[in-house]
Formats: C-alpha cells, structure tokens, sequence
C-alpha cells in the first residue's frame, strides 16, 4: 500500500517537472533559432547592429523592471495562473516575430516577449526550485540540459526552413503554436501543478516584500548580490556570446548564413554534452570548483577563437567554449535561489535588479561593434571569466 502511495507521489510530482522542462525547452528554441537566424533578419529587414543591440537591450531592461512586481505575484497568487497567462502573451509575440516587416514592429515583438518569457519561464523555474530545496544544483543542471536541447534545435530549424525554402518567418509562428500546446497542458494538469509548487499566502509573506528598498536590503543582507554580480557577469560567455555570434561568423570571419548557423548550432552541441554531464558531476563534487576550472581553462580558450582565422578551427573553439561555459548557469543559480530559501519569487524579484545591468550589455556592445567592429566588441567578453575567477566563494566540501 505504502509502494502504491510512494508511486503515486512521485508521478505528481514528474508531471510538472516534466511540463517546467518543456516550457524551457520551447524558450532556448526560440533563443537558439534566433540566434542563428539574426544575419537573414538583418538583411531582410536592413537593420544595424546598433539596432539588433537596441532589440535585445531595451525589452531585457523593461522586461526585468516588470518582472519584480511577477516575482512578488509568484508568491502570492496560484503560479500557473501566471505561467498559463504568460504562455499566451508568448505565443502572441512570437506571432508579431514572423509578421514583423521592420525595426518598429520588431521591438514591439521583443518588449512583449521579454515580460511573457518572465511568467511563462521564469516562474516555472521557481516552482521547481521550491518542489526540491536540497537538489536545487541538480534540477538547474536538468534545466540547463533542457534548454540546451532547445537551443541546438533553433539552428536546426533554421537549417530546415532555409532548405524548403520558406524563410527565417514561419518558424516563429510554429514555436508559438507548441507555446500554445504547452499553455492547454498546464490548465489540464493545473491540480497537479498546484500540488507541487509551494504556495505561500501574504499573510505569510508580510506586505514588506511589496516595497523594492525591502528587496535590495534583503537581496545585500544576505549576500545574495555576490550571486546576482556573476550571474550578468557569466551571461557575456552564455546569452550575449550566443546572440552575436552568427553575425561575428558572417561579418568578421566572413563565412556564409549556413555555416553561421552551424557554427551557433556547434557552441549549443559543446553545450549539450557538458550539460549532460553536469547533471551526474553536480551530484558527487561542488559546482564551484568547476566554474574555477572552466573559467581558467577560458582565458585561453576564448582569445584562441577570437585571433584564428580558419573557419573550420574557429567551430572547433567554439564547441570547446560551449563545453566549458556548461553548468554556469545551473551554479549560479542555483546558488542565488539558496541565498533566499524558501522565498523562490524573491529571487526572481532579485535577478531581475541585476538583469537592469545586464540589458544594458548588448546595447553597448552593438554600438562598439558599429563604431569600433564586432571583433573589438568580442573582446570584452573575456570579462566573463575573469569577473567568476575574481568574484566566487571558496568551495566547500561537498
């Protein structure tokens, strides 16, 4: 009897982790395809690279301004009233994506995405860090792995669309349909979600987590702002590099929109492995001895790609780059969420202080690169690496 109830827990509680997973995936698709895709969008809507900097700037800026007050929500109303209502905000803006005819509608798309994405995803992944508090390292590295997966998925939907022939437009519409699919399986499986995902009341919570001076004090008093520093700071070897790096293939290395594409789909396979392999490493050693080492290990990695000029060696570098980058993520965040025990919303409300900084990153750069060139950009990368070495705690024993 007690099997069958032991049974029965544990498959209410993979329902939801199963459905968190996947609604990650459908984001880092939609990240990856764009990130491939960002030389055609380029010339087919004549943008610049001040322009692409503005697109992934602004809405970042606005996106985490809007995702303090969801954070506080998160912990006050049923979570998948939010995550269903910003699923379908998601798919609406992903519609606007492929509809876009120039800048203007295009920022449109991304100030709606930004906001959508926080509800939809970064709830999501709140709610799983608060179904297992002591295996908070190796549920991020099984939403790293997830979103990997999605991520190598972009190019390869990129290259299918380029091969039939129909342009980089219609993909964005069927990702919005799978958002919709995602949306109509949380509202049948809400109970579960409920369930599973620790609901707190605000009578708990006390109305001073209403005010951001209440954030910000409580994010600096117990050291949080250490984990929130390196998470923007790492974000320049994982998002940032991500974003810019089919327009470097095209306009520095000089390769063609395929190999660009292949290039963005060999930094998520490098990924992809290192993220499969986290998963088992995270549960026998400390994570932060490993962002030491991959960071270290970067300093020469990193440069490398940057001074060869051989195509084939720059793929290489890359695969080595997503390899080493692989868990910083998971690390950091996880990490974050621990300074904040049991208050997963307060977390998201803290990111989102530090995603202020962070969406300030990609304008700067596009403007170096129009002013300066996208190599002189690039180089300001290295700050990743060096910023973690400079900036994590001792690691403890594990």
């Amino acid at each position: 009897m007690a099997t069958t109830h032991t049974k029965a827990s544990r498959a209410a509680f993979a329902l939801p982790v199963a459905w968190f997973l996947g609604i990650e995936f459908i984001d880092e698709l939609v990240d990856g395809y764009l990130s491939a895709a960002w030389p055609a969008i380029k010339s087919d809507l004549h943008l610049s690279l001040t322009q692409i900097g503005l697109l992934a700037g602004v809405p970042r800026f606005l996106g985490n301004i809007l995702e303090m007050p969801l954070g506080i929500m998160a912990d006050l109303v049923p979570r998948w009233r939010l995550i269903t209502a910003g699923g379908l905000a998601f798919s609406i803006a992903l519609f606007l994506h492929g509809a876009a005819p120039g800048f203007a509608v295009l920022m449109v798309a991304f100030l709606l995405f930004n906001p959508a994405s926080c509800a939809f995803v970064s709830i999501s992944q709140a709610s799983l860090m608060d179904m297992a508090p002591r295996q908070r390292e190796v549920n991020m590295a099984r939403w790293s792995l997830a979103g990997t997966l999605g991520n190598l998925a972009g190019p390869l939907l990129l290259t299918a669309a380029v091969a039939i022939g129909v342009g980089w437009r219609p993909a964005f519409w069927l990702i919005a349909i799978f958002a919709i699919a995602a949306v109509v399986a949380i509202l049948r499986t809400s109970r579960a979600f409920a369930a599973s995902a620790k609901e707190t009341t605000e009578a708990q919570l006390g109305m001073e987590r209403f005010r951001l001076t209440e954030i910000v004090r409580s994010v600096w008093r117990q050291g949080a702002v250490r984990w929130l520093i390196l998470l923007e700071s790492s974000d320049l070897l994982l998002d940032v590099f991500r974003g810019f790096l089919a327009l470097y293939m095209v306009e520095v290395a000089m390769t063609d929109n395929e190999y660009a594409a292949l290039t963005v789909m060999a930094l998520t396979a490098g990924g992809l492995v290192g993220c499969a392999l986290m998963v088992p490493l995270l549960k026998r050693f400390n994570g932060v001895s490993w962002l030491r080492i991959s960071a270290s290990l970067l300093l020469l990695a990193f440069p490398a790609f940057l001074v060869t000029s051989l195509p084939p060696l720059k793929v290489a570098l890359v695969v080595l780059i997503g390899l080493l980058t692989s868990g910083w993520y998971s690390v950091l965040k996880a990490g974050l969420y621990a300074q904040l025990p049991g208050r997963s919303g307060m977390a998201m409300a803290a990111g989102s202080i530090g995603g202020l900084v962070g969406a300030l990153i990609p304008i700067a750069l596009g403007y170096i690169g129009d002013t300066f060139g996208l190599q002189t950009a690039m180089w300001l990368l290295l700050t990743a690496p060096v910023a973690l070495l400079l900036g994590l705690p001792r690691p403890t024993r594990s």
